[in-house]
């Protein structure tokens, strides 16, 4: 898949226009049409996103920044990494009550780890 059509799935998936993703990210609405389409308007060529926007585009959509590089192509996210940034997505997705409960969880597992021996 192409990194138009992921950041497209994204927006899709987060439920907003266009337009509203635009205003969002910070962009204009013509970029983000660029973007997602991957052809320059005014050149009809294609266009990608430098590093610096795939950034704002992951604050924008409250996505990891690992997560959008990989799905992107740009960076290879060890498994480790992955994890980690799959944790903070869900977790983020969660009521107050429901990252209290998380947080209880992982430190439970964490203190147990601890009293074992490592292997």
């Amino acid at each position: 898949m192409a990194i138009g059509e992921h950041l497209k799935k994204l927006r899709l998936e987060r439920g907003l226009s266009a337009r509203e993703a635009a205003k969002r990210i910070g962009i204009s609405y013509t970029r983000l049409q660029e973007l997602e389409s991957g052809v320059s308007r005014t050149t009809g060529k294609p266009t990608s996103p430098s590093t610096d926007l795939l950034i704002k585009i992951a604050k924008g959509y409250d996505q990891p920044i690992p997560l959008l590089l990989e799905m992107t192509g740009l960076s290879p996210v060890s498994q480790d990494e992955h994890q980690e940034a799959e944790l903070i997505k869900v977790f983020r997705e969660l009521s107050p009550k429901g990252r209290e409960l998380a947080l209880a969880i992982i430190r439970t597992v964490e203190a147990q780890e601890k009293q074992q021996p490592s292997d």
